[in-house]
């Protein structure tokens, strides 16, 4: 097989998890899941296929319907202290009407409306300080930007260990093993 054949094949293999950056960039805190995917980006080895999205979610539907598993970094406002990073899963919430102003979220919209939704969606998010005109996080969102990428680690590092018959990742064992405060939203 030639290097061309090997790049073709290697493309059109189903991603088993994809990580994905959103937010607006251009609105500080609100680009948290930016600035966290690019970090996520420069680990070595790289622990799974990651894009930055933005807010172009629309654009990503294909690639959202190709991958089993997708982790989503992004900025998520449920009321807590600025910096409050959050671990929840979409599945979850998307069954539980006290969640409303989550349902808003894009990325929520388009995975009722495809027909191969991934098996499980995570977001990793933080409560935004600052959303006003601007590219360089709050100093609290630097430090949740950070936090959200070890988070995302050992979601990866867990689905990667799930055995055939297991579904889901256990979020709350991420959680009670970290070092810093993660909430849990349910």
């Amino acid at each position: 097989m030639n290097n061309t054949s090997k790049s073709k094949a290697s493309w059109n293999r189903k991603p088993r998890i994809i990580a994905i950056g959103l937010g607006d960039y251009t609105f500080r805190d609100d680009g948290v899941g930016v600035h966290a995917l690019r970090r996520f980006q420069q680990l070595k080895p790289a622990p799974c296929l990651a894009v930055e999205v933005g807010t172009s979610i629309p654009d990503t539907v294909r690639m959202i319907e190709s991958a089993e598993r997708i982790l989503a970094f992004d900025a998520i406002e449920v009321g807590g202290p600025p910096g409050s990073v959050y671990v929840l899963r979409v599945q979850d919430i998307m069954r539980k009407d006290k969640y409303n102003m989550l349902r808003d979220m894009r990325l929520i919209g388009i995975l009722q409306s495809i027909l191969h939704p991934p098996t499980e969606v995570v977001i990793v998010g933080a409560e935004p300080q600052t959303i006003e005109w601007g590219t360089q996080l709050s100093p609290t969102l630097d430090f949740a930007a950070t936090v959200m990428v070890s988070t995302a680690r050992k979601v990866i590092a867990k689905w990667n260990s799930l055995e055939s018959s297991q579904r889901q990742v256990d979020l709350a064992s991420i959680i009670k093993d970290s070092r810093f405060e993660i909430r849990q939203v349910q």
